[in-house]
């Protein structure tokens, strides 16, 4: 993913502050470089960010890469 689809996909869904607060670690690391955006999307699905709790960069990257490896194993359920 390109820097732009990357926080336009944070944007859309709700967690441009997030971006902004992970940008600079996201570029540096080149974690999401290689993610299809529909993986990143269908993780904001899933997953829920609370604005009053402190999360670390740290702490997100280990929770998309695990639903990363979800994704690619399908071993998703089909519904909420």
């Amino acid at each position: 993913m390109t820097t732009s689809e990357i926080e336009y996909t944070f944007y859309s869904f709700g967690y441009g502050a997030l971006y902004h607060k992970f940008r600079y670690p996201l570029l540096v690391s080149e974690h999401l470089k290689h993610v299809d955006a529909d993986v990143l999307e269908a993780f904001f699905t899933w997953y829920t960010f609370d604005d009053t709790k402190k999360l670390l960069f740290d702490d997100f990257i280990y929770h998309f890469r695990l639903f990363e490896n979800i994704c690619k194993n399908n071993s998703l359920p089909s519904s909420l």
